[in-house]
């Protein structure tokens, strides 16, 4: 049972200032920052308070009904204050407060290996052991532009990573020691986001997107998500385009006239953002190819947020040949397990497509769902195969709830590897749930407050052959 706390003014100042219109993150903003969590069992504490506060705020501002948000604001403020006195019962924070290593390693059941994550709130990378300290990082003021996104591991102890922000945002190729191997910029995208593949012939493949003025979809200027593949030089050979393929995606009439009339923000309440394209993949050798051409090696897997579709686009006409529409809510990181993983290791489930189903808000009309969960299905018959929510550990199903952002990853021994990005939280769980391993990014925000993520990998021994120990 953790101990009682007596929260000093400015915890009470960062309270009162929560107001009608603020929402999560002019709350968040109102909190003392820019520290680790370090191991002050006091931050630790509040930091599992905030987290549950958040998720009911956010749950609040999806509801978008000023009677209801008020009401779940007052409930939700006096839920926090209780909790600074009792134990935590509810979701919203770790299994253990976060020390700055594992809060949960139940060693023989992991899969033991490294793991890999930008925290945007230190412009760092950093891997961890499995014991969850910090072994080695790529510091840089420029990494992600201060936001949270992607770092791609590559052979050989290099990493892919965005690096600076909009308009000067590129893509950069760091060896082990953080020197710049590769680089990519091209100033005819408005940005450059979400995603990035190498490919074996050294290639890459890239997402970003362009402000359009598209009739088939919208008379007014829309944000357009494209996906174009470079060679080593930097040189265009391959060029995708949402809008100019937007007949082919599997809306309904009504979702189209929502589209077309922009009467429907998304969740930063930009009406161009019609796509959200948040993941690609290059499509890896599979049993399933052999079944339906549209999952031949070499294709792309692509998945839209605000539309909760995701789908596979033939690399050789560029037609869309296969897609999955409504299963999903707001979905991230959606991808085919492959044969094996970078070291040649076996991967159960390969060929099936596994993703993280966020919940939260999306869709044409929107659709609302309060909690998370990993969903891996036959992409054949789209039948699942495997679910992970939070009952699965015991725990109440909205205990598991990441609006935005994570990933999932499927791991040689048959555990998965999970971030709910929201709340700097990565755990591995066994396939019946159990929580064999769990992390807390310990770092805040100093503009927000928020420890959040945007993907994480688990890594084999071998892919570190370089450190020192």
């Amino acid at each position: 049972m953790r101990g009682a706390y007596k929260p000093g003014n400015e915890w009470i100042s960062a309270l009162l200032r929560v107001g009608e219109n603020k929402g999560i993150r002019g709350f968040i903003t109102g909190l003392p920052n820019g520290r680790p969590l370090g191991n002050s069992q006091t931050f630790q504490t509040l930091h599992a308070d905030w987290s549950n506060f958040r998720r009911e705020l956010i749950m609040a501002d999806i509801l978008r009904n000023t009677r209801k948000r008020a009401k779940m604001r007052f409930y939700a403020a006096s839920a926090m204050l209780l909790s600074l006195c009792l134990p935590l019962a509810t979701f919203g924070a770790p299994s253990v407060f976060p020390r700055g290593e594992a809060t949960i390693n139940k060693s023989s059941e992991i899969y033991t290996g490294y793991t890999l994550y930008l925290s945007c709130q230190v412009n760092r990378v950093i891997l961890l052991d499995w014991n969850g300290i910090e072994v080695h990082s790529w510091q840089s003021p420029d990494l992600a532009g201060g936001m949270c996104d992607n770092v791609l591991p590559l052979p050989g102890g290099h990493i892919l990573v965005h690096v600076g922000k909009e308009p000067d945002r590129r893509i950069v190729e760091l060896d082990w020691d953080g020197a710049v191997v590769w680089e990519y910029y091209n100033p005819d995208f408005a940005f450059l986001h979400h995603d990035f593949e190498r490919e074996a012939n050294g290639n890459t493949l890239i997402l970003g997107s362009q402000y359009r003025t598209v009739p088939a979809v919208a008379a007014r200027e829309i944000k357009d998500d494209l996906i174009v593949e470079v060679d080593k030089d930097g040189k265009e050979v391959w060029r995708w385009s949402t809008a100019d393929h937007y007949g082919q995606l599997s809306l309904s009439a009504q979702a189209r006239k929502i589209i077309r009339d922009g009467h429907q923000k998304d969740f930063v309440n930009d009406v161009r953002d019609v796509f959200h394209t948040n993941s690609i993949q290059i499509l890896p050798a599979n049993a399933y190819a052999s079944k339906n051409s549209a999952f031949k090696e070499g294709n792309i897997l692509v998945s839209q947020r605000n539309a909760n579709i995701i789908f596979i686009i033939d690399k050789q006409t560029k037609k869309i040949v296969w897609q999955m529409a409504n299963q999903t809510v707001g979905q991230h990181q959606s991808k085919m397990i492959p044969k094996t993983d970078m070291d040649g290791k076996a991967l159960p489930g390969a060929g099936n497509i596994i993703l993280f189903d966020n919940g939260g808000e999306a869709g044409f009309p929107k659709v609302t769902r309060f909690y998370s969960s990993v969903l891996e299905f036959n992409p054949v018959t789209q039948k699942k195969a495997w679910e992970y929510n939070a009952t699965m550990s015991g725990q109440p199903i909205r205990r598991f709830f990441s609006p935005f952002r994570s990933s999932t990853q499927r791991l040689p021994n048959g555990n998965t590897l999970i971030l709910e990005a929201e709340w700097g939280r990565i755990f591995e769980v066994k396939k019946a749930g159990g929580i064999v391993w769990e992390y807390i990014n310990p770092y805040c925000s100093k503009d927000t407050g928020v420890n959040e993520v945007y993907r994480v990998y688990r890594l084999n021994l071998d892919w570190a052959s370089n450190l020192a120990f």
